[in-house]
């Protein structure tokens, strides 16, 4: 029984057998289920709304060829592009606020590529603004209502004048939620 259940173990995924068909065949058929590569990349070329560029909002370029509001944007856009982080920048994220329609642009949406999840990441860096303060705490609590779960679905990084942020606090909580990505 235990052999059974190991070569069990060993079947191709569903989504992968369409790949391993001869490419004579693979015309003929419609796959039941996107590999994770096809849905990879209909993932990152899908069109989606983009929070409204103003006029040098985003001054700053990042390898992937983004315009981002921050320096700590582009650092942390190019960390995950050089690791093979899938993202999109400022993804519309449409959102429920008191039984109305709302939406938020998150810094990032990451797909993970395990559970094909998107995963919502925020830059807090101006903290020590009270107004900004406000925005914050209200966008966190609009994202719990939501369903958004901070460390599972929702991540963020914070700064303040007396903590600045560091590489490390992002590649910590890129390293927590997505394990099997490495250095």
């Amino acid at each position: 029984k235990l052999q059974a259940f190991l070569n069990y173990n060993e079947m191709p995924k569903l989504e992968d057998v369409f790949d391993q068909c001869l490419p004579e065949k693979q015309i003929f058929i419609v796959p039941a289920v996107r590999s994770d590569e096809v849905f990879r990349q209909d993932w990152l070329n899908q069109d989606y709304a983009r929070k409204p560029i103003v006029e040098n909002d985003h001054p700053f370029p990042t390898e992937k060829g983004d315009m981002v509001c921050s320096k700590t944007e582009a650092q942390q856009a190019d960390y995950m592009f050089y690791h093979g982080y899938d993202y999109l920048y400022e993804k519309r994220l449409d959102l429920i606020d008191n039984g109305r329609p709302t939406w938020r642009y998150p810094d990032f949406t990451i797909l993970d590529p395990v559970t094909r999840e998107e995963v919502v990441f925020e830059h807090f860096g101006m903290v020590d603004d009270e107004g900004y303060q406000h925005s914050m705490f209200d966008k966190i609590r609009l994202y719990e209502e939501n369903g958004y779960v901070i460390g599972q679905n929702f991540l963020f990084t914070f700064e303040t004048a007396e903590h600045p942020f560091t590489m490390d606090q992002f590649i910590r909580i890129l390293e927590a939620r997505f394990p099997w990505k490495s250095r």
